[in-house]
């Protein structure tokens, strides 16, 4: 089997165990926890952040994270457009 189709087979196995594991839970924590967790299962991939937008103070909030030093995470937390 080629490289890439060993890749290709891997990816839809991700995405295969990605869905199974979100359709056991409706907590939007875990669930990103799984998607984060899951990401970092692609060989590329060593750290990964999600961010939400808040509509009520217009900014975008890092909700969850892997892989990102507490430094780093500081700095990146909250985006505001009027910051």
């Amino acid at each position: 089997m080629l490289l890439r189709e060993k890749k290709a087979e891997k990816m839809l196995e991700i995405q295969r165990e990605l869905g199974v594991s979100l359709s056991t839970t409706w907590n939007l924590q875990t669930m990103l926890n799984q998607i984060l967790d899951t990401c970092l299962k692609i060989e590329e991939i060593d750290a990964a952040g999600i961010y939400l937008k808040d509509e009520l103070l217009d900014q975008i909030n890092l909700v969850a994270h892997r892989g990102l030093s507490p430094e780093f995470v500081k700095s990146v937390s909250i985006y505001s457009r009027f910051s």
